[in-house]
């Protein structure tokens, strides 16, 4: 069985609700939010990165062009 590639959100936001609900998840490890009837378990893991994709987030993401 192939594995789903993992999607990867970049927020550039200075939403300060983002923030500390980051900074919640931070301290916390794993967060159960409840939105619109459902239930979302948000857990915070270390993950493991290529050293292609390394390369590609140092040289600053996709471009712009």
């Amino acid at each position: 069985m192939a594995m789903a590639q993992k999607e990867i959100l970049v927020v550039n936001s200075c939403d300060g609700e983002l923030d500390r609900f980051l900074e919640r998840l931070r301290a916390a490890g794993e967060i159960t939010v409840v939105h619109r009837g459902e239930q979302f378990v948000v857990e915070l893991r270390q993950d493991q990165i290529t050293q292609a994709a390394r390369e590609f987030l140092s040289k600053g993401g996709p471009s712009t062009e």
